[in-house]
């Protein structure tokens, strides 16, 4: 991390992140707004140009982590309720109710009782997109990381190196170019049925970091709703 103490920030690449409370009548599952807020916290000192999706209770918290950055940021208030009212919501909670997933393993897991969600990690897609539109801080590589990433960056040593600096390295801005970057989980090519892919807790890609080029981006935003689509 010897770069860091050379470049103050990263401007061709923006961060987007995002906290969304669930209720707590939906939620019961021992990850409190406290934790997710001190996971967060990690995540918000990275010195990058970073947008911000929270809500409205949750901006004072974001400008207070983000007070020495707040020239490269910029937050963007969610409104739950809208959440709710959307196609996604209707149609998880329509699975979920339907018990479609029953037999899936480890069927008591979040996923698969809160609609809710489900339908924050599908947005996922379109706060990337908003930002890749809109392009408020003028960057060319945009990446999403998840608020909570790694349930605190400050409690895993192999990522405690970002925490208060620039990343990515400036210095390998052009690795990104015309390319897409994804976490792969397991083996792409594995052959299993469509059933097993549902009812099998295992992802083949990772959502909680990803990103790259911004016209690549736009192009992978597409083709991810186009895939996610209901039928």
């Amino acid at each position: 991390m010897g770069y860091a103490r050379r470049f103050e920030i990263n401007p061709s690449v923006t961060l987007v992140t995002a906290y969304i409370e669930l209720p707590k009548a939906e939620s019961e599952w021992g990850r409190t707004r406290e934790t997710y807020l001190d996971w967060m916290r990690s995540v918000l000192s990275i010195k990058q140009p970073m947008v911000i999706y929270v809500e409205e209770a949750n901006v004072s918290f974001v400008e207070h982590h983000r007070r020495r950055l707040m020239p490269y940021t910029r937050i963007i208030t969610v409104d739950v309720g809208r959440l709710m009212e959307s196609d996604d919501y209707a149609n998880i909670k329509r699975i979920i109710e339907g018990r479609f997933m029953a037999h899936a393993r480890r069927n008591d897991r979040i996923e698969l009782r809160v609609p809710l969600y489900n339908t924050i990690m599908f947005s996922k897609v379109d706060f990337v997109q908003g930002v890749l539109a809109s392009n408020p801080l003028q960057s060319d590589y945009f990446f999403w990381i998840d608020g909570g990433f790694a349930h605190g960056l400050h409690k895993r040593f192999r990522y405690r190196r970002v925490i208060g600096r620039p990343w990515p390295n400036p210095q390998k801005n052009d690795l990104m170019k015309d390319t897409i970057l994804v976490v792969q989980t397991r083996d792409v090519h594995e052959r299993r049925d469509i059933v097993g892919v549902f009812t099998y807790p295992a992802a083949v890609l990772s959502s909680n970091i990803w990103g790259g080029d911004r016209k690549r981006m736009l192009v992978y935003c597409s083709e991810v709703k186009t895939e996610l689509r209901w039928a």
